[in-house]
């Protein structure tokens, strides 16, 4: 089938409020196949659920591309994973004239059978793209180190060329060049795209990210890494408290990986864990920077010493995660995502060190930040605003242009309170804390799932559904997606993943939830008899069971907010792909 009978046989739907919109789920509704348009306009990044009708590889990634106007032979594969559910994953770049096209990606998930049940697609088409060059590589270098004017020691490589994503969604062919210095608070690691035809920067990829195999070093207090190695896994004593207690911490951020995702360290593989302290003069941050974890020993006044406080090292540790696995782009809505995570893991550590959830657990860096003010922290998952200035909701989020050191690429920190409290309401349950104010809607109170399925959920998200351009819309139905991987016969458990992300303004409404999930307000204390994953002890008892309101029916005609649209294939157009090929191996 060729691009025009397809497209003319996908049916362009608004998901309104008036009748909520399918999702794609392993219990097959009536939709062969759902696609969700969750990117701004320009360019698209969607999850297609094969699972009413799962298809064969070679057919879902052709379907696919189709929809974008890519060849499936312009997809390499890059990678093959398995995981324990049974299911396989496949990974995708998008090439170009024998150039990637930078976080263009598509993956397959196989059930297993083998059959592809659903696909996440951030590709672009290339029918607009052109091959011209009139910026010279040397040109392009000057320009990618004029945006650093203001930084200190500021060098540049070239490091070949590759297509960039422009704001219409339209890869370009760019330079890629890598700009080195040193910022104020922290080094400068980043790749840096500058058109070959206009000389434009395209897009900024910074890889040094603020905020059990394990080699701890000294940089004695020079910018120097990794420094002096003062210990490694064995040992526990070098005689210098501070690290010490680093490398003890980072012990802790590794068993909280192993025992949570049965995680064998950042990658996955067991890779040895180097980490760095004493770094610069009274250094009051923490970075990872690709290959190591680097700490300050603060200044005293906005951070004491940063080592002894767990929710830096999980923080910082989690980023070499994210970047071996969904390697979340570090700008605009994919950056946020990548803070966020960061912080949902030190979340996660902190109650699995606890032994529960508490109030502190919402609070990240509540050790170290203002030593001289007892009860604050550096930032407030449970009500992200309390910091002056970080967002809670999508309609407060600030536009952004060009990502910059300047503008924190797109205020990727200051966002990511948006899907912080998303996953804090997920895992207690609750209200929006400012639920009735502006855009803020009063009627969405989400069902608590706990922090065990919170985490899980949270992880198989990451790990399997998001690709580097993932967006807010995308990140939603990729926790609802490894909700239903994860709790095939509880789809209420999906729904209130999407309740969750309502909650912050993501996507569009979702219908009323009854359900004996869990309190909304977190209580915990025994298991609800009607659980049906009764050996998950931070699901409590519900005592009755809420009607939780998902927007639709308790305003009627109220607008979704950041409604996105749906294409949907109908399963009478798979039942014709599918007649046209052999039935062997079925």
């Amino acid at each position: 089938m060729g691009k025009i009978s397809l497209m003319a046989a996908l049916a362009l739907v608004g998901t309104g409020c008036t009748e909520p919109a399918p999702t794609a789920t392993h219990r097959g509704q009536s939709l062969a196949a759902t696609v969700s348009a969750m990117a701004p306009a320009g360019g698209r990044s969607h999850v297609v659920s094969f699972a009413a009708q799962p298809l064969r590889s070679d057919i879902a990634l052709a379907t696919v591309a189709t929809l974008y106007d890519v060849a499936a032979s312009a997809l390499s594969l890059q990678k093959t994973d398995h995981d324990a559910l049974g299911m396989t994953h496949h990974r995708y770049q998008q090439m170009y004239n024998g150039l990637p096209v930078v976080g263009a990606e598509l993956s397959l998930h196989e059930n297993a059978n083998g059959e592809v049940v659903a696909a996440v697609s951030t590709l672009h088409s290339t029918a607009a793209s052109t091959a011209m060059v009139t910026i010279n590589a040397t040109d392009a270098q000057a320009i990618a180190r004029a945006a650093y004017a203001n930084e200190r020691n500021v060098a540049t490589r070239l490091d070949g060329m590759a297509y960039a994503v422009d704001n219409n969604g339209v890869p370009r062919l760019a330079h890629q060049v890598w700009v080195t210095g040193e910022a104020v608070d922290h080094p400068i690691l980043t790749q840096v795209f500058v058109d070959a035809q206009t000389g434009d920067v395209l897009a900024v990829r910074p890889h040094v990210q603020t905020a059990r195999n394990r080699k701890t070093y000294s940089a004695n207090n020079t910018e120097t890494t990794p420094g002096t190695l003062k210990l490694s896994e064995a040992q526990t004593s070098s005689g210098d408290a501070t690290i010490d207690k680093l490398h003890a911490s980072v012990g802790k951020a590794y068993d909280c990986m192993k025992s949570v995702f049965q995680r064998d360290s950042f990658d996955g593989g067991g890779a040895t864990i180097i980490a760095s302290g004493h770094y610069g003069q009274s250094f009051a941050n923490g970075y990872w920077d690709d290959t190591q974890l680097v700490l300050g020993d603060g200044d005293g006044q906005m951070f004491s010493n940063i080592v002894g406080d767990p929710d830096w090292l999980a923080h910082e540790l989690t980023h070499g995660m994210t970047a071996r696995t969904a390697n979340l782009i570090y700008e605009k809505e994919s950056g946020a995502l990548n803070e966020s995570m960061s912080d949902i893991v030190a979340a996660i550590c902190d109650a699995h060190v606890r032994g529960s959830v508490t109030a502190q657990t919402w609070q990240w860096s509540e050790v170290a930040y203002t030593p001289g003010q007892s009860g604050d922290a550096g930032r407030y998952m449970a009500n992200p605003t309390q910091d002056g200035e970080s967002k809670d909701h999508v309609s407060g989020m600030q536009s952004c242009g060009t990502p910059s050191e300047q503008n924190d690429s797109c205020w990727v920190h200051y966002n990511s309170g948006i899907p912080n409290l998303m996953f804090k309401l997920l895992v207690t349950g609750g209200q929006h804390p400012r639920a009735g104010q502006g855009a803020v809607r009063s009627d969405v109170k989400v069902p608590k799932l706990g922090m065990e399925r919170g985490a899980a959920i949270a992880y198989r998200a990451l790990t399997t559904y998001m690709q580097q351009s993932t967006n807010f819309a995308g990140a939603r139905t990729a926790y609802h997606q490894a909700a239903m991987d994860l709790y095939p016969q509880s789809p209420d458990f999906a729904q209130a993943t999407d309740l969750a992300w309502y909650a912050v303004g993501v996507g569009p409404a979702v219908a009323n939830l009854s359900t004996g999930v869990g309190e909304p307000n977190g209580g915990d204390a025994t298991p609800d008899p009607n659980d049906p994953d009764p050996s998950d002890p931070t699901n409590p008892t519900s005592g009755q069971p809420a009607d939780y309101v998902g927007g639709c029916s308790a305003g009627a005609g109220a607008p979704a907010v950041g409604t996105p649209l749906l294409l949907v294939a109908w399963a009478s157009l798979l039942r014709r792909r599918r007649s046209n090929r052999p039935e062997a191996g079925h």
